[in-house]
């Protein structure tokens, strides 16, 4: 953008994908669809952000140990919890539901046979 003069590749890269998290964030839910949290990823990446904004100064409050940015990284990979959760809950719904039909399935078969038997 330096020689162009025109940012909006940089804005792109910079809000372009939370912009669509938000978006994602104020629709309804779709019945069936993975329970994800995405305000909690909005709001993860929002404070990443103010990290990223206020770098000098956190750099020069932890005695230049850690900047904001490197404390942005780290706030940001958590933005991913809420979706890795999600997807592990469904997992764990799904293997119990596959658990659940296999028994009923068994006590269907079962049933049937004892009323043929008879």
């Amino acid at each position: 953008w330096l020689a162009s003069g025109n940012v909006l590749p940089w804005l792109v890269i910079q809000f372009g994908g939370m912009t669509l998290v938000l978006l994602v964030a104020l629709i309804k839910p779709r019945p069936g669809a993975l329970a994800v949290r995405w305000g909690l990823v909005v709001v993860v990446y929002a404070i990443a952000k103010l990290l990223e904004l206020g770098d000098h100064e956190i750099f020069t409050l932890t005695g230049e140990v850690v900047s904001g940015h490197s404390l942005k990284h780290l706030l940001a990979s958590l933005a991913a919890w809420p979706v890795l959760h999600a997807v592990t809950q469904a997992k764990a719904w799904r293997t119990e539901s596959a658990s659940v039909q296999s028994k009923n399935s068994g006590r269907i078969q079962s049933a049937s046979s004892e009323t043929t038997a008879i």
